[in-house]
């Protein structure tokens, strides 16, 4: 869960019933973080935008409920990472 990138150090405690600080001693004994530079280097670009692309909504989806939706500079962001992963999107 940690390499491919698309859950927290919280998430992952969370999904595994461990404490955050386990996960963190994981993540620095094991070497996770570089393994998980390498893995990222290796996704191609449509893989890249994906994942940056989960991790936004997941962020806006944290929010507080009434505060769930993106700012206009998220709006953009998401937009552009949709048109890098499906190509851009054209009314018909």
């Amino acid at each position: 869960m940690y390499l491919t990138g698309y859950k927290t150090q919280k998430q992952i405690a969370l999904a595994l019933g461990v404490s955050e600080r386990t996960i963190y001693t994981w993540i620095h004994q094991n070497n996770w973080d570089k393994q998980r530079a390498a893995q990222h280097q290796l996704l191609t670009p449509r893989e890249n935008c994906t994942i940056q692309l989960l991790e936004l909504q997941e962020a806006i989806a944290a929010r507080q409920p009434g505060h769930r939706f993106p700012t206009p500079a998220e709006a953009e962001i998401q937009l552009s990472l949709i048109n890098a992963i499906y190509g851009p999107i054209t009314e018909q």
